[in-house]
């Protein structure tokens, strides 16, 4: 039993590489048949996922409005070659013109000017047009014209533009996430399976999971950095009582309460004149503003600035990766 870990995206990659020069290694002995195609599975998924992160929205509706327009401009040009205004045209010619009308005709009822309108109506209209893509009649149509490799790349990029832009992405960054999620699992079963194949061979596994092993710790050790920030990173005002909140009882309480009813009193001219007067109630009210002077203000309590600092300043969350058992089984 052994468990893997989420790495952030960009560590993905480098694990990705270093599994994708591991295949392409001369080996006296090659790799077993079974971990080769995981390990195929999983650069095929960092190659994914190296795309989604590295494009835009921006990039993807441009490049749809392109392949849309151009699939368009491909049908009436077909109907342009086929112009018969002085030589006639034969039967196949004539079945190959009412083609490529039909196939306008069914595909861009509207023209395309809607790929100057909102990205929600540009949707919608894709949507309709994926769906005419997928009737029999045009298919057959598209296939007897030779354009099922165009028709395949302007289907990829609606695909590519609803999980980017459309209403079935959620958000324009659906594409990194389900790409990630590709990733997650293609690792788990390339890890899952040089286990199983090289369960006594400790050199292999280091090879092919090494880089894995050496990013996870590299990402733990920079999580505890940013949990637990050097005194160096942090901002200071000058006054190490106020930024540190060091513990502080007895007499030291009672003058970190002096020091605070002061700088209250500088400056809240009000508060002053209120204390000097005897007021209770002002000087209730400038303890209830100062956590630090009320805590140590209590008769005979022993309550530290550090406590009192607690209870304004809420402890950090530990961050941690989500774990996914495995079993070599």
């Amino acid at each position: 039993m052994f468990t893997t870990s989420t790495l952030d995206n960009p560590r993905k990659l480098v694990v990705g590489n270093a599994v994708s020069n591991a295949l392409n290694v001369n080996r006296p002995n090659p790799l077993l048949s079974s971990t080769q195609l995981r390990a195929e599975a999983l650069v095929d998924a960092s190659e994914r996922l190296r795309f989604f992160i590295g494009i835009s929205p921006q990039r993807v509706d441009q490049a749809t409005d392109t392949v849309v327009t151009s699939f368009r401009a491909h049908l009436e040009k077909g109907e342009q070659v086929l112009k018969d205004s002085v030589v006639p045209l034969g039967a196949p010619q004539r079945e190959a013109l009412g083609r490529f009308r039909m196939l306008r005709t069914r595909l861009f009822p509207k023209g395309t000017a809607y790929i100057r309108a909102s990205m929600d109506l540009q949707w919608g209209e894709l949507v309709a047009l994926r769906g005419a893509l997928h009737e029999p009649e045009v298919v057959d149509a598209i296939a007897v014209q030779g354009m099922q490799d165009l028709s395949a790349h302007l289907l990829e990029h609606i695909a590519l533009y609803g999980r980017m832009l459309g209403k079935e992405a959620g958000s324009a960054r659906a594409g990194v996430e389900e790409a990630s999620g590709v990733w997650n699992e293609a690792m788990r079963l390339f890890t899952a399976q040089v286990v199983l194949d090289y369960e006594k061979d400790a050199a292999i596994q280091q090879e092919l999971l090494g880089t894995y092993h050496a990013q996870l710790e590299q990402q733990r050790a920079s999580y505890r950095t940013r949990k637990v920030p050097s005194p160096a990173d942090k901002p200071s005002s000058g006054n190490d009582a106020e930024n540190r909140c060091p513990e502080v009882t007895g007499q030291g309480a009672a003058a970190a309460q002096g020091t605070a009813v002061a700088q209250k009193t500088a400056e809240a001219p009000k508060t002053a004149v209120a204390q000097q007067n005897g007021s209770d109630a002002s000087k209730a009210a400038v303890l209830q503003r100062e956590p630090h002077a009320r805590a140590a203000s209590e008769p005979g309590a022993q309550v530290t600035v550090a406590q009192a600092c607690a209870k304004e300043r809420p402890q950090e969350a530990e961050v941690t990766g989500p774990s996914t058992a495995l079993s070599a089984t």
